[in-house]
């Protein structure tokens, strides 16, 4: 009888610690089928390409940006007072009516919710959750500028 207990137990303290499973698509989410991992020294993020549907800049306009241009896009947020080690990044390039080259930043502090599904889905918020968790900046390679959101 102790030892069906002591089974009975562990089995029941084994289901509390199972993480749930989660569902990377949601219709409300910007999915990519295929990202691109970027790191260097004190950064590490993705890099989405596929992306068709992206609210905030009209899809004609969504690039598929280089390493090299993120490299430069971390480096130029960098000299800024926002920069922070700390966060996750999502990357997406795009080009204006001028032509300027830019990269959305997305920061996400680490431990977020969704952290399981960061390389498959962006989703820019702006209250609640997002405020405290979140940072979008804006990097213009061409003048060399960041704007924060």
């Amino acid at each position: 009888m102790k030892k069906v207990l002591i089974g009975l137990a562990v089995f029941l303290l084994g289901c509390t610690t199972i993480k749930p499973k989660i569902d990377c698509w949601d219709i409300n989410d910007i999915g990519a089928d295929t990202t691109y991992f970027v790191f260097s020294e004190g950064y590490e993020g993705f890099l989405f390409h596929d992306i068709t549907e992206f609210q905030v800049v009209p899809p004609n306009q969504v690039i598929k940006a280089s390493v090299e241009q993120i490299h430069r896009a971390e480096s130029i947020l960098a000299q800024t007072n926002v920069y922070n080690k700390k966060y996750k990044r999502q990357y997406i390039g795009y080009t204006n009516s001028q032509s300027d080259t830019l990269v959305y930043i997305r920061l996400l502090r680490k431990g977020f919710r969704r952290e399981d599904c960061f390389d498959k889905i962006l989703v820019f918020g702006f209250d609640g959750y997002y405020e405290k968790d979140q940072q979008i900046h804006r990097v213009n390679l061409s003048t060399e500028t960041v704007t924060n959101f």
